[in-house]
């Protein structure tokens, strides 16, 4: 099950909890997904911008949990953008799947506070 809602909004996140409960008993997994909702690269964002969002997305989402850590995946500028990457391509749902999976099994269950880079190879750059 997948539920959209804006991890900056108490409400939003209460609301998503209680529906996700309401349909399963409890949480098991959780995938914490911050993206950038503007379509345009993140150097063509306003500083402001992007430092409240790394700020509150990334660093808390690292710091607390097992992260998977991904580069671009499956925008429409992607052409432009995979020259940028060493494996000259953006990621797919399909590529960061299998990491995720990993982190919520029993096979990562002696895993914690982990960064999983799953970007193409960018965050060596």
């Amino acid at each position: 099950m997948a539920v959209k809602a804006d991890v900056s909004s108490w409400t939003e996140v209460q609301a998503m909890a209680t529906e996700v409960e309401r349909a399963f008993g409890s949480i098991d997994i959780l995938v914490n997904n911050a993206g950038w909702v503007v379509d345009r690269l993140f150097v063509e964002k306003p500083r402001a911008e992007w430092e409240k969002e790394v700020q509150i997305n990334l660093w808390g989402m690292i710091n607390c949990t097992r992260a998977v850590l991904d580069g671009m995946i499956g925008r429409s500028r992607g052409a432009v953008v995979s020259k940028a990457y060493p494996l000259r391509r953006v990621g797919t749902p399909a590529d960061i799947a299998p990491a995720v999976l990993f982190l919520a099994s029993e096979a990562a269950s002696f895993v914690t506070g982990q960064t999983l880079s799953v970007s193409g190879g960018y965050s060596m750059v």
